[in-house]
């Protein structure tokens, strides 16, 4: 019984080693020091990266059953921003930043990241206008003291009525104007206690967008909070510069990291969005 037992599971082994993804685990030849620095190297001068900036190279799991492996090359400075993800052959020849599976149905895989992707753009506690259940979902990432984004939202009032479009608005102040991110932060706030003070400060930010300035902000934020009848918690600067704008910070600035993240831009609309996209400059 014992003996028979031991041969069932040298069987069992023998056939879990047998498998390509684990015969192909164990041939994949190890990434020696010296292949690092080779790499790095020739990534360095093919994408002509500056001698000074220092390059590291992190490895991910194999692409199984294959020996093919993806590689991160980034810049180990904060003064550079390279990053490129490559994949290496088996035999650490060869370079390619994309590596097909020709197993994979590419439509259908197009729509999985498609979809991927307009899930992170719009699901989520974000401030939105329209039906959930529109067909066309557009995601704005906006600067409030940007002139541009006042004109792309007064642009979106002629979308807006369509109750075909539902409108998903994400924050993106950028560093070069000065109170974008303590509006943003403010607006913030206001989606806490409630979508509509939201869109009521959104409105007011952008209308009078040329009036407002780094030293007037926090008092006329403060006294558009008093008519809109929002909750001050006991001071009328309260709800704006409370402690709670660290919190708000993390959600404005996670916007931003998605949006660095994205490789593709893709608009879907139809009717009057399709219109509206053409007529932007925000449109790709």
């Amino acid at each position: 019984m014992k003996l028979k037992r031991m041969i069932f599971l040298a069987l069992i082994g023998s056939l879990i080693g047998g498998m390509p993804g684990a015969r192909a685990q164990e041939q994949c030849p190890p990434l020696k020091d010296a292949d690092r620095t080779r790499l790095i190297d020739y990534v360095q001068k093919k994408y002509k990266v500056p001698a000074t900036a220092s390059l590291g190279v992190t490895e991910a799991p194999f692409a199984r059953p294959s020996c093919f492996r993806k590689l991160l090359f980034q810049s180990q400075e904060a003064k550079s921003s390279f990053r490129i993800e490559l994949f290496l052959a088996p035999d650490q020849r060869f370079l390619t930043r994309e590596l097909l599976d020709s197993t994979v149905d590419p439509i259908v895989e197009e729509r999985k990241k498609a979809e991927a992707l307009a899930a992170g753009l719009t699901r989520g506690s974000f401030p939105a206008r329209g039906k959930e259940d529109a067909p066309v979902t557009i995601a704005v990432f906006s600067d409030f003291q940007c002139p541009y984004c006042a004109r792309f939202a007064d642009m979106l009032k002629d979308v807006l009525p369509d109750e075909r479009v539902r409108l998903v608005f994400r924050h993106l102040p950028l560093p070069m104007h000065p109170w974008a991110r303590p509006a943003a932060e403010a607006a913030a706030c206001a989606q806490e206690q409630g979508n509509g003070h939201f869109w009521s400060l959104h409105d007011f930010i952008f209308e009078h967008q040329k009036e407002l300035a780094p030293e007037n902000l926090q008092q006329k934020l403060a006294e558009f909070s008093r008519d809109l009848r929002v909750s001050t918690r006991g001071s009328s600067q309260a709800v704006w510069w409370s402690g709670r704008r660290r919190h708000e910070s993390n959600r404005i600035w996670h916007s931003r990291a998605i949006t660095a993240s994205m490789q593709h831009r893709r608009c879907f609309s139809t009717g009057s969005a399709r219109r509206l996209w053409r007529r932007s400059n925000c449109a790709r």
